[in-house]
């Protein structure tokens, strides 16, 4: 189909595949994080169909980080 690939397009393809890869997982990496879970779970963003149970995930389930404030809120007197 492509003919035959050398080393300066194989290591261009590699290079590629790798930049996208970190696209994707540095600020998946940083969502988790502030959300309260391990940093390593945003790996599941380059690993396909895991990284869609991973927006699903991030999108329903308790943040950790949100039940940190439940309670911070639930410990300050009533502001109105």
């Amino acid at each position: 189909m492509f003919g035959h690939l050398g080393f300066p397009e194989v290591a261009l393809i590699c290079l590629t595949a790798l930049f996208v890869g970190l696209l994707f997982l540095l600020p998946a990496c940083l969502v988790c994080r502030k959300a309260g879970y391990p940093a390593w779970l945003g790996v599941a963003a380059i690993v396909p169909v895991a990284n869609i149970l991973l927006l699903w995930f991030l999108a329903l389930a308790k943040w950790p980080v949100d039940r940190g404030m439940g309670d911070l809120r639930r410990s300050l007197p009533d502001a109105r």
